[in-house]
Protein backbone atom coordinates (compact mmCIF):
# COMPACT_ATOMS: atom_id res chain seq x y z
CA UNK A 1 0.00 0.00 0.00
CA UNK A 2 0.89 3.77 -0.20
CA UNK A 3 0.92 6.49 2.53
CA UNK A 4 -0.62 9.36 1.48
CA UNK A 5 0.33 11.86 4.28
CA UNK A 6 -1.09 15.11 4.09
CA UNK A 7 0.07 17.36 6.42
CA UNK A 8 3.28 15.73 6.30
CA UNK A 9 5.16 18.31 8.32
CA UNK A 10 9.13 17.59 8.40
CA UNK A 11 8.08 13.32 7.40
CA UNK A 12 7.70 12.18 11.69
CA UNK A 13 4.60 9.49 10.26
CA UNK A 14 5.30 8.48 6.44
CA UNK A 15 9.50 8.41 7.37
CA UNK A 16 8.87 5.84 10.01
CA UNK A 17 5.99 4.01 8.16
CA UNK A 18 8.38 3.22 4.90
CA UNK A 19 11.36 2.76 6.53
CA UNK A 20 9.66 0.02 9.21
CA UNK A 21 8.27 -1.42 5.90
CA UNK A 22 4.63 -1.23 6.98
CA UNK A 23 4.05 0.60 3.53
CA UNK A 24 5.57 0.02 -0.03
CA UNK A 25 6.05 3.61 -0.49
CA UNK A 26 4.42 6.79 0.18
CA UNK A 27 3.54 10.42 -0.93
CA UNK A 28 3.80 13.04 1.28
CA UNK A 29 1.96 16.10 0.80
CA UNK A 30 3.36 19.52 2.63
CA UNK A 31 2.82 23.18 2.01
CA UNK A 32 5.44 25.17 4.54
CA UNK A 33 8.23 25.75 2.71
CA UNK A 34 10.24 25.32 5.42
CA UNK A 35 8.91 22.03 6.95
CA UNK A 36 8.80 21.07 2.87
CA UNK A 37 12.93 21.78 3.34
CA UNK A 38 13.57 19.62 6.25
CA UNK A 39 11.00 16.84 4.94
CA UNK A 40 13.43 16.23 1.79
CA UNK A 41 16.25 16.15 3.75
CA UNK A 42 14.61 13.63 6.37
CA UNK A 43 13.92 11.52 3.43
CA UNK A 44 16.93 11.52 2.07
CA UNK A 45 18.77 10.71 5.65
CA UNK A 46 16.78 7.79 5.94
CA UNK A 47 17.34 6.08 2.97
CA UNK A 48 14.02 6.30 2.15
CA UNK A 49 14.17 9.36 -1.23
CA UNK A 50 13.10 6.39 -3.87
CA UNK A 51 10.12 5.15 -1.88
CA UNK A 52 8.50 8.56 -0.53
CA UNK A 53 7.56 11.44 -2.92
CA UNK A 54 7.45 14.79 -1.68
CA UNK A 55 4.92 17.52 -3.20
CA UNK A 56 5.11 20.78 -2.02
CA UNK A 57 1.74 22.26 -2.20
CA UNK A 58 -1.50 22.40 -0.02
CA UNK A 59 -4.23 19.86 -0.54
CA UNK A 60 -7.52 21.60 -0.98
CA UNK A 61 -10.76 21.80 -2.67
CA UNK A 62 -10.11 24.07 -5.42
CA UNK A 63 -6.19 25.46 -7.52
CA UNK A 64 -4.61 28.45 -6.73
CA UNK A 65 -2.91 30.34 -4.25
CA UNK A 66 -3.72 30.48 -0.64
CA UNK A 67 -2.43 31.85 2.50
CA UNK A 68 -1.06 29.84 5.54
CA UNK A 69 -0.98 31.51 8.73
CA UNK A 70 2.19 30.16 10.14
CA UNK A 71 2.55 29.36 14.32
CA UNK A 72 5.93 30.65 15.55
CA UNK A 73 6.14 27.63 18.37
CA UNK A 74 4.57 24.57 16.74
CA UNK A 75 5.65 23.87 12.83
CA UNK A 76 2.68 21.62 12.46
CA UNK A 77 0.18 23.89 13.28
CA UNK A 78 0.79 25.68 10.61
CA UNK A 79 -3.20 26.53 9.37
CA UNK A 80 -4.77 27.63 6.08
CA UNK A 81 -7.74 29.06 7.70
CA UNK A 82 -8.27 30.69 11.46
CA UNK A 83 -10.01 32.80 13.32
CA UNK A 84 -9.77 36.51 13.19
CA UNK A 85 -7.34 36.70 16.13
CA UNK A 86 -5.14 34.38 15.65
CA UNK A 87 -4.70 35.52 12.08
CA UNK A 88 -4.37 38.72 13.30
CA UNK A 89 -1.37 37.42 15.44
CA UNK A 90 0.60 35.12 13.12
CA UNK A 91 2.97 35.69 10.26
CA UNK A 92 1.87 34.37 6.97
CA UNK A 93 3.35 33.08 3.43
CA UNK A 94 1.65 32.23 0.21
CA UNK A 95 1.28 28.73 -0.96
CA UNK A 96 -0.13 26.87 -3.76
CA UNK A 97 -3.17 25.06 -3.33
CA UNK A 98 -4.18 21.93 -5.47
CA UNK A 99 -6.87 19.69 -5.68
CA UNK A 100 -6.29 16.18 -3.97
CA UNK A 101 -7.30 14.30 -7.24
CA UNK A 102 -5.03 16.29 -9.43
CA UNK A 103 -1.96 15.63 -6.88
CA UNK A 104 -2.38 12.00 -7.36
CA UNK A 105 -3.43 11.43 -11.20
CA UNK A 106 -5.41 8.07 -11.84
CA UNK A 107 -2.74 5.57 -12.41
CA UNK A 108 -1.13 6.04 -8.60
CA UNK A 109 -4.44 5.48 -7.14
CA UNK A 110 -4.31 1.74 -6.53
CA UNK A 111 -3.99 0.53 -2.89
CA UNK A 112 -4.22 4.27 -0.93
CA UNK A 113 -4.17 4.70 2.79
CA UNK A 114 -4.54 8.32 3.44
CA UNK A 115 -3.92 10.26 6.46
CA UNK A 116 -4.93 13.89 6.92
CA UNK A 117 -3.99 16.19 9.69
CA UNK A 118 -4.37 19.59 8.21
CA UNK A 119 -5.72 22.12 11.29
CA UNK A 120 -9.39 21.79 10.64
CA UNK A 121 -8.60 22.19 6.62
CA UNK A 122 -9.49 18.34 6.24
CA UNK A 123 -13.29 18.92 5.26
CA UNK A 124 -12.00 21.00 2.13
CA UNK A 125 -9.45 18.07 1.28
CA UNK A 126 -11.83 15.37 0.94
CA UNK A 127 -13.40 17.82 -1.27
CA UNK A 128 -10.77 18.27 -3.33
CA UNK A 129 -10.26 14.39 -3.81
CA UNK A 130 -14.09 13.51 -4.31
CA UNK A 131 -12.56 11.10 -7.19
CA UNK A 132 -10.11 9.69 -4.81
CA UNK A 133 -12.61 8.63 -1.89
CA UNK A 134 -15.43 7.35 -4.06
CA UNK A 135 -13.29 3.71 -4.24
CA UNK A 136 -13.46 4.26 -0.39
CA UNK A 137 -9.42 4.27 0.49
CA UNK A 138 -8.70 3.48 4.34
CA UNK A 139 -8.75 7.29 5.89
CA UNK A 140 -7.67 8.61 9.10
CA UNK A 141 -7.93 12.27 10.17
CA UNK A 142 -7.46 14.50 12.47
CA UNK A 143 -10.96 15.30 13.93
CA UNK A 144 -11.23 18.52 16.34
CA UNK A 145 -14.36 20.00 16.10
CA UNK A 146 -12.81 23.49 17.12
CA UNK A 147 -10.81 24.04 14.58
CA UNK A 148 -13.12 22.20 12.19
CA UNK A 149 -15.79 25.18 13.71
CA UNK A 150 -12.78 28.08 12.60
CA UNK A 151 -12.73 27.27 9.14
CA UNK A 152 -16.01 26.34 8.57
CA UNK A 153 -15.05 22.31 7.37
CA UNK A 154 -17.49 20.43 9.31
CA UNK A 155 -20.34 20.31 6.07
CA UNK A 156 -16.97 19.81 3.50
CA UNK A 157 -15.92 17.09 5.32
CA UNK A 158 -19.58 15.32 6.23
CA UNK A 159 -20.77 15.41 2.66
CA UNK A 160 -17.53 13.72 1.28
CA UNK A 161 -17.47 11.11 3.75
CA UNK A 162 -21.01 10.39 3.60
CA UNK A 163 -21.42 10.47 0.00
CA UNK A 164 -18.07 7.80 -0.15
CA UNK A 165 -18.91 4.01 0.52
CA UNK A 166 -17.56 3.96 3.95
CA UNK A 167 -19.43 1.71 5.97
CA UNK A 168 -17.66 2.20 9.44
CA UNK A 169 -15.90 4.89 11.89
CA UNK A 170 -13.07 3.65 14.42
CA UNK A 171 -12.58 6.12 17.65
CA UNK A 172 -9.19 6.08 17.60
CA UNK A 173 -8.69 8.04 21.54
CA UNK A 174 -10.75 4.71 22.93
CA UNK A 175 -8.47 2.50 24.57
CA UNK A 176 -10.29 -0.20 22.52
CA UNK A 177 -11.84 1.20 19.58
CA UNK A 178 -15.78 -0.29 18.58
CA UNK A 179 -16.71 -0.39 15.32
CA UNK A 180 -19.73 2.79 14.39
CA UNK A 181 -21.60 3.29 11.44
CA UNK A 182 -20.47 6.14 9.23
CA UNK A 183 -23.56 8.22 9.49
CA UNK A 184 -24.19 11.85 10.03
CA UNK A 185 -25.98 10.87 13.28
CA UNK A 186 -22.51 9.50 14.15
CA UNK A 187 -20.37 12.25 13.19
CA UNK A 188 -22.70 14.80 14.93
CA UNK A 189 -23.02 12.73 17.90
CA UNK A 190 -18.79 12.93 18.24
CA UNK A 191 -18.36 16.03 16.91
CA UNK A 192 -21.03 17.40 19.71
CA UNK A 193 -18.73 15.17 22.38
CA UNK A 194 -15.40 16.91 21.11
CA UNK A 195 -16.13 19.86 21.04
CA UNK A 196 -17.74 20.33 24.51
CA UNK A 197 -14.74 18.44 25.86
CA UNK A 198 -12.24 21.36 23.68
CA UNK A 199 -10.24 17.69 22.85
CA UNK A 200 -10.08 16.15 19.53
CA UNK A 201 -9.51 12.81 18.25
CA UNK A 202 -8.05 10.77 15.24
CA UNK A 203 -11.34 8.91 12.98
CA UNK A 204 -10.58 6.06 10.78
CA UNK A 205 -13.12 5.20 8.14
CA UNK A 206 -13.32 1.78 6.27
CA UNK A 207 -15.49 -0.21 4.59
Amino acid sequence: MVFVDIGANIGTMCIPMVARGYFAGAIAIEPEPLNARLLRSNVHLNDVADRIKVIEAAAGDSTGTATLFLSTYNFGDHCLKADQATMDSRESVQIGVRKLDDLIPPNEREHLFLWLDTQGYEGFVLKGGAEIITSAPSLVLEFCPKTLTQTGAYDALCQAVLKAPYCTIFDLAEAAPTPMPATAETLDRLFKAYLEKDKFTDLFFTT
